[in-house]
């Protein structure tokens, strides 16, 4: 059994998934949700009738996964964790940092695996699922199961290739890096990935790097801003028809994930004692755009 919490695009994409996989799973929803959803994939498009769950009952087994906006996620644990049985391992799949040691405090027991894909996925309405591009996975144990290459090898069917690294925090800064550039800038400017390779970007995406790789060093995480940046255009150039998730939370008015992302950064700068002042810029400038609609 697979409980997903929520049906947004990642949710959705995961209940689609189990479907093909003939998993069985459960959506955790709130409110009233579509019978039917609509989704375009790469290939194909079919007619997906999620399977539901009232949000009171108890999760006794399988794995618990939220593919949620990270500032859902501790306030999501929070909401479940006493329906929660303690051998039922946590995947948090997300955008953006949250605070692991929060988290291992509120599930002191709960095996915890953190998770980040580069799948593309989006609703264009109420009851639509576009996947966008099949994409790979990168994941890690906060805290063990007793059956880590079982639930393993459960997950990395859902959202395939997917590698395992024993040092989580290291692909997290990484993918925080991407974020940190693509999300705001494309926000910001209102635009798909794929402009961030001009030129006219390039002096921004090169100081957004720079700051991270010295807060990652700082923390004893080893990475060049060469690396950072070169990743950064990588992403860009493949997902270059995409919008990013901040993109279309600001173009529908959405509270954005700007906290957890640039936020974090600058978080990070001040606790370290050391300057941010790109990401400091792109976060005011998220931020202030949210003051008029928010």
């Amino acid at each position: 059994m697979l409980t997903i919490v929520g049906n947004g695009a990642i949710g959705n994409l995961l209940a689609l998934q189990c479907h093909h996989l003939q998993f069985d799973y459960r959506i955790v929803v709130r409110n009233q949700s579509p019978s039917e959803i609509r989704c375009q994939t790469v290939h194909q498009q079919e007619i997906l009738r999620p399977v539901y769950q009232r949000s009171s009952d108890t999760i006794e087994q399988g794995l618990f996964i939220l593919p949620l906006k990270a500032y859902q996620i501790i306030p999501a644990i929070g909401q479940f964790k006493s329906q929660l049985s303690a051998e039922v391992p946590l995947v948090l799949l997300h955008n953006g940092m949250v605070d692991h040691a929060q988290i291992l405090e509120l599930l002191p027991n709960n095996p915890i695996l953190v998770a980040t894909t580069s799948y593309g996925a989006f609703k264009p309405q109420y009851d639509g699922l576009n996947v966008t591009g099949i994409g790979a996975t990168q994941a890690g144990w906060l805290r063990n199961s007793d059956d880590n290459l079982g639930y393993q090898q459960v997950f990395e069917k859902l959202l395939p290739p997917c590698s395992w690294h024993k040092d989580i925090l290291q692909i997290l800064w990484r993918k925080l890096a991407v974020n940190s550039v693509i999300n705001p800038l494309t926000a910001i400017h209102n635009v798909a990935n794929g402009e961030l390779a001009k030129q006219p970007y390039r002096s921004t995406i090169m100081g957004v790097t720079k700051e991270i790789s010295t807060l990652m060093n700082a923390v004893n995480l080893a990475v060049t801003q060469q690396e950072l940046f070169a990743n950064c255009m990588a992403i860009i150039e493949k997902t270059a028809g995409n919008y990013s998730s901040m993109h279309q939370d600001v173009q529908y008015k959405r509270k954005t994930e700007i906290e957890n992302i640039s936020g974090y950064v600058v978080s990070q700068g001040k606790q370290l004692s050391i300057p941010v002042p790109f990401n400091n810029e792109l976060f005011e400038q998220v931020k202030k755009i949210e003051t008029y609609y928010l």
